[in-house]
């Protein structure tokens, strides 16, 4: 009877180890997550026909986050404006813009329910001028089912150094891996 008891324990207790390895591991298999989408940004120093105002340009995005714990997560922002236009820059001269492509290191705050905080920094590349850029905002994100999917909505603002600003809305889809 005691040798049964016995093995009946260790095999209760290691069902019990296994059973939290198995869920660290799915914690550790989630902190990836990369989103696509259709967005748009509205230029604040846009010219069109001679007259400066606000421009709304269609863009891409893609963004891929790492989640360092249940608060925080670092990422990399990738947006494309998909035409060109014409600002005017700090010093009030006209720019031509040609697709210009930003690429952003963001840091992450999750305020609950879905909410974050954002602000981080990085490029928008153009073949006629680079402007180095400070993005703050706000993402909201929402499972769509069991699989690891989700909905982002994102709402930030690009203050480009000695170029212009934009204020970007976007949506999208993502997975988390």
């Amino acid at each position: 009877m005691k040798k049964i008891l016995c093995l009946l324990f260790c095999l209760l207790a290691g069902s019990a180890v296994f059973g939290q390895e198995h869920e660290e591991s799915k914690e550790e298999h989630n902190r990836h997550a990369i989103v696509v989408g259709i967005g748009h940004a509205a230029v604040l120093q846009g010219v069109r026909d001679g007259e400066v105002g606000n421009l709304y340009i269609p863009s891409f995005l893609v963004q891929y986050n790492y989640r360092i714990s249940e608060k925080f997560a670092l990422g990399l922002n990738i947006d494309v404006l998909i035409e060109n236009f014409a600002i005017e820059d700090r010093e009030g001269l006209e720019v031509e813009r040609e697709r210009p492509v930003a690429t952003i290191l963001v840091g992450g705050y999750e305020l609950g329910s879905g909410f974050s905080l954002l602000l981080g920094g990085g490029v928008e590349w153009e073949k006629n001028e680079n402007y180095g850029l400070i993005r703050f905002g706000f993402d909201y994100t929402h499972p769509l089912g069991d699989k690891g999917f989700e909905f982002l909505a994102t709402l930030n603002s690009d203050i480009l150094f000695g170029g212009y600003n934009t204020i970007n809305l976007g949506l999208g889809v993502g997975k988390t891996f």
